[in-house]
């Protein structure tokens, strides 16, 4: 097996589990658990595997580029957060598509902020990425769903955040970058679950004690998202970041997947013409790129 072929194999893995966590997730709600104590819980055991991956001395940590580090995860913790409170009030499908667009963000702040110059058609792009999602959301924009909401900040902020990665990855390494993002949501989501009533986020922050069962769809939640992330770290290796990146738009697909066989959620034809059209933009913005790279 050549190396492009293994990368493509951990690649479909990664994909899998990015796909199962949101159905994790929606057990949990499910089972009274909110988006807060989910997201909480998440990066609880992030924070576990870090650990044990610096003291056995797989991986160290650096802090070159702080200005970077300090902005992956700010913006990263927004955009998970974000992310948790729209599966929380919406679809599977739909609220990993909106979490998904920060590839559509990630563009339109390079150019806005960084002087990337757009390439000709790169408005065409945009415009039918903004078709697309006005289809997923099925709904008049004068009376937005919260959930809807929360997912496009969760891409709008994402965008933000890959802008970071790349800026850190420049002088940091891989796991520093990944520490800064589940050191920012772990310390967000715990403040928001001691102090998200005084701003009223309702049942978003409420705390249920975990139970046996509890704790397995928990940990369920952490390790989908450990194990996905690890292999796309270990696929990135074998393929291009463009390439890898691309591939990676095959997760919403699979998220609706699993939430249609899994827990029986709605699929409506504007939501797969919504999706295709979200997913062509996106993956026309990556190719570009990586033909202007090339």
């Amino acid at each position: 097996m050549n190396n492009k072929t293994k990368g493509l194999y951990l690649l479909i893995i990664s994909n899998t589990f990015f796909g199962l966590l949101p159905i994790f997730v929606k057990l949990a709600n499910a089972m009274r658990y909110s988006a807060m104590e989910e997201t909480f819980f998440r990066f609880l055991f992030a924070v576990f595997g870090i650990l044990i991956l610096l003291m056995l001395g797989w991986q160290k940590l650096t802090f070159v580029n702080v200005q970077a580090l300090f902005w992956r995860g700010f913006f990263g913790s927004l955009s998970i957060v974000g992310y948790f409170i729209a599966l929380q009030t919406t679809s599977s499908g739909k609220g990993t598509l909106l979490n998904y667009t920060y590839i559509l963000w990630a563009n339109v702040f390079a150019i806005l902020f960084f002087k990337q110059k757009p390439t000709k058609i790169f408005f065409w792009y945009f415009l039918l990425a903004v078709a697309g999602i006005q289809m997923v959301l099925e709904v008049s924009l004068a009376h937005p769903n919260f959930g809807d909401l929360a997912g496009i900040f969760s891409g709008i902020t994402g965008g933000a955040a890959v802008l970071a990665i790349k800026r850190a990855r420049n002088t940091d390494t891989a796991i520093t970058v990944f520490s800064s993002y589940t050191l920012f949501s772990f310390v967000l989501s715990g403040c928001l679950l001691l102090w998200g009533g005084s701003i009223g986020m309702g049942s978003m922050n409420q705390w249920t004690t975990p139970d046996i069962q509890g704790l397995w769809v928990l940990l369920g939640i952490g390790a989908s998202s450990m194990i996905a992330q690890l292999f796309f770290s270990e696929a990135i290796g074998h393929i291009s970041l463009a390439t890898g990146t691309l591939l990676t738009l095959s997760v919403p697909v699979v998220a609706t997947l699993f939430g249609l066989f899994f827990l029986n959620e709605p699929l409506t034809s504007h939501f797969l013409a919504g999706m295709i059209l979200v997913l062509i933009a996106c993956g026309m913005m990556i190719w570009r790129e990586e033909q202007t790279a090339g």
